[in-house]
């Protein structure tokens, strides 16, 4: 058997400590009061509690007014020797209605990108570039810094 001490710790919050004996459970309380000087520690016995864990299913059905039986039933239809009326076969029972076409709900995906146009390629004009040598010290250089 195990037993727990619960108290309030020195920061205010609850805080506990577990032993497998009652007398070590006992020299925790007497440590808390002498050293810590907490006074309002608790010993609680600790059992294990034997329980099972069992799969239950339940259906449910929509109640509404022509299906909720009446509260009290009328006493001639207790009473009566007549052979009770015959109740409408179940809804699975019927054939069922005809089907509507649904939309699909998948979503095609999407087309694919057009390739890239072809790129011409770019002339060369060397008149217009500019050696290091002849570029002064400071000077921009680049379509806009002529």
């Amino acid at each position: 058997m195990s037993y727990m001490v619960l108290y309030t710790g020195l920061d205010g919050g609850t805080s506990f400590g577990r032993c497998d004996e009652l007398p070590g459970a006992v020299a925790e309380v007497e440590r808390l009061r002498n050293e810590q000087s907490i006074e309002d520690a608790k010993i609680y016995r600790l059992e294990e509690v034997k329980f099972e864990i069992k799969p239950y299913f339940r259906v449910e059905l929509p109640e509404t007014a022509a299906d909720a039986p009446s509260a009290v039933a009328p006493p001639s239809a207790l009473e009566s020797d007549e052979p009770p009326l015959p109740v409408d076969p179940p809804v699975w029972a019927t054939a069922p209605a005809p089907s509507v076409e649904a939309p699909s709900m998948i979503i095609p995906p999407p087309p694919p990108p057009p390739p890239p146009a072809a790129v011409a390629p770019m002339s060369f004009d060397s008149a217009h570039m500019v050696d290091d040598e002849d570029a002064g010290v400071g000077s921009r250089r680049g379509l806009f810094g002529r």
